[in-house]
């Protein structure tokens, strides 16, 4: 049986199963493609998966998924809840849950996740001390991530991670020295990494 198709364990008071490293970069690309993304990510994320926010923040600096398999159950459901509610799509509880536990199959659809006009169009709403610091945690980021993004990325996966800060950076107001923002935009260079952005 493969990964995917194994069935999920009932919401008995056990421990949750083995994952393999990476389950906060998975989170961050979950909750981004549910639209949990910038400044109060992880109040948002306690207040639908009914955990608290000292417990969220610790999955995220532990890099693992909550001890007890009710939480992670929880966990799930809430994003599945939350992407059906802002995209519309409906995810498989049980691809989600071997995604992020071990790197399994890609659980959304293959359209793309985001798109957008050029990176030109809209430059005009920053000015250029802005958009430079922009472009440098941008570059910081990425290469924490272990991605050059002038070296790695194609012409338009780099166009669209740009799109995609950008915009983020108009709509949410970003504060660039704000933790939350860091986070936000390292889930996006995830996501432009693995081809999904």
């Amino acid at each position: 049986m493969s990964k995917t198709t194994e069935r999920v364990p009932s919401r008995k008071k056990t421990k949750t199963p083995d994952h393999v490293l990476g389950f906060c970069d998975r989170l961050r690309i979950t909750c981004s493609y549910a639209g949990i993304e910038g400044y109060g990510s992880l109040s948002a994320i306690a207040r639908i998966s009914g955990m608290t926010a000292a417990g969220v923040r610790l999955l995220f600096i532990e890099d693992r998924p909550p001890k007890f398999l009710r939480l992670f159950l929880q966990l799930v459901d809430a994003l599945i809840g939350e992407i059906k509610k802002q995209r519309g799509v409906e995810i498989e509880r049980n691809k989600l849950y071997h995604y992020l536990l071990s790197d399994s199959e890609w659980p959304f659809p293959e359209a793309q996740i985001y798109s957008s006009p050029s990176v030109n169009q809209g430059l005009d709403k920053f000015d250029k001390v802005y958009l430079g610091r922009v472009y440098v945690l941008l570059d910081e980021i990425a290469k924490e991530c272990g991605v050059n993004v002038f070296k790695d990325l194609e012409h338009g996966h780099l166009t669209k991670l740009l799109d995609r800060v950008l915009a983020l950076c108009s709509k949410q107001n970003l504060d660039l020295d704000a933790s939350d923002s860091r986070e936000l935009i390292k889930s996006i260079v995830l996501l432009s990494k693995v081809g999904h952005l």
